[in-house]
């Protein structure tokens, strides 16, 4: 997976559809942010709209090991960002690559 392209839907405030380690099904996903972790893995973050192995959840705040994502392609669909947001979190002190900015 590209990290530019990602960052291009993040900063577009686009869905995302993708897989996730050894899953078929393609969940679809709002993306907020893309960081490095304190031991250094890079992940990405935001809102699960819609996970078909768990349908019932939705809006539910996720985090996902970069490396084991695959078949990730952009959705014509926007999102609105969460107020609450915050890129400032310390979880994100080790360096952001990319985040949704509340205002364009």
């Amino acid at each position: 997976m590209n990290q530019t392209t990602l960052c291009d839907a993040i900063r577009a405030r686009t869905l995302i559809k993708f897989r996730y380690r050894d899953s078929l099904q393609e969940r679809t996903f709002a993306p907020y942010i893309v960081y490095r972790t304190a031991d250094g893995h890079l992940h990405l973050s935001g809102y699960s709209e819609f996970n078909p192995v768990k349908p019932l959840e939705r809006h539910e705040w996720r985090n996902f090991e970069f490396d084991e994502i695959s078949g990730l392609s952009i959705t014509k669909e926007a999102f609105t960002p969460d107020a609450t947001f915050d890129p400032t979190n310390k979880r994100y002190a080790a360096g952001i690559i990319c985040h949704v900015k509340q205002n364009f």
